[in-house]
This record gives structure tokens, sequence and C-alpha cells, in this order.
């Protein structure tokens, strides 16, 4: 937290990266749940990029 604190900026973004096996990783569903009981965490806000098909577009 000290270096988070160091860089002034109260905005951190999660993003899924890659699995051991270099496999694209995706984060579980509850990730904004999970990240919002963390302590020092205030409001949390989730975010996702949903394909045309799946907006019904």
């Amino acid at each position: 937290m000290t270096e988070i604190d160091e860089l002034g900026i109260n905005l951190l973004t999660v993003t899924p990266g890659q699995t051991i096996a270099g496999e694209h990783a995706e984060l579980p569903g509850d990730a904004p749940e999970m990240i919002a009981r963390i302590g020092p965490v205030e409001p949390t806000r989730a975010r996702r990029r949903v394909a045309a098909s799946e907006a019904g577009w």
C-alpha cells in the first residue's frame, strides 16, 4: 500500500492476464465483490466488454 500511496493515485485497474501455460485468463464473476472486501479499498466498479452478439445488436 505504501508504494501505491506514493504514486499519488487512488485508482487501480484490475485486468486478466495469462495463465502459467500462457493462455488467456479470466477474472471470476465475483472479482469486484472480492476486491471490495480488501480493507483499504473504498468504492469498486466493474466494467465488462461484451461482443455485439451478447449485446443484442
